[in-house]
């Protein structure tokens, strides 16, 4: 499925890898459902669906797929196929922060300093903001910045030491 939707060795071909997508998503296959689910999102060799790509989406973050956890977070922090709730949101952005996610660390990080659909912790913000610039992701750095007045001296330090001890639940892809 993945060779048809991006062309590796074969002719893309979006209508050919949803309907392999769509076998193995039914079968359990967790990565199948995460990308069914994109492509429903997309609207790529399907009609755009919004509510089908949570649906799909939803079933793979269940079961612990990184990617779809994070994708869940934007998905109901932007209310598409679903009601708009940032707490249900930020849930999803710690499920795959928790999995050493860069990309959610960075926005779980943020909604942390903020308490944006989840309780102010200026120092567990921080320290996912540092997971996630130490793992190159763009705009933490200029998260850090934007946030690190907001924290006294010592809580920026605890947020450091927390970071160099981090140790991240078992992901999977």
């Amino acid at each position: 499925a993945q060779a048809y939707a991006n062309g590796l060795g074969v002719e893309k071909d979006y209508t050919k890898a949803v309907a392999l997508l769509k076998m193995a998503a039914r079968k359990g296959v967790i990565r199948s459902q995460y990308s069914l689910g994109k492509m429903y999102s997309a609207g790529f060799g399907v009609q755009q669906d919004h509510a089908e790509a949570f649906r799909w989406i939803k079933m793979a973050g269940e079961k612990g797929q990184v990617k779809a956890q994070y994708n869940l977070g934007k998905i109901y922090r932007d209310g598409r196929g679903v009601e708009k709730n940032i707490k249900t949101a930020a849930q999803w952005f710690m499920k795959s922060a928790l999995q050493d996610y860069a990309k959610a660390q960075n926005h779980i990080g943020t909604r942390l300093l903020e308490g944006k659909g989840i309780a102010q912790d200026k120092v567990k913000g921080m320290m996912f903001l540092i997971l996630a610039a130490n793992q190159g992701h763009k705009a933490a750095p200029m998260n850090i910045r934007k946030h690190s007045a907001e924290l006294t001296t010592k809580e920026r330090a605890e947020a450091e030491t927390r970071a160099k001890k981090w140790a991240p639940a078992e992901q999977m892809n």
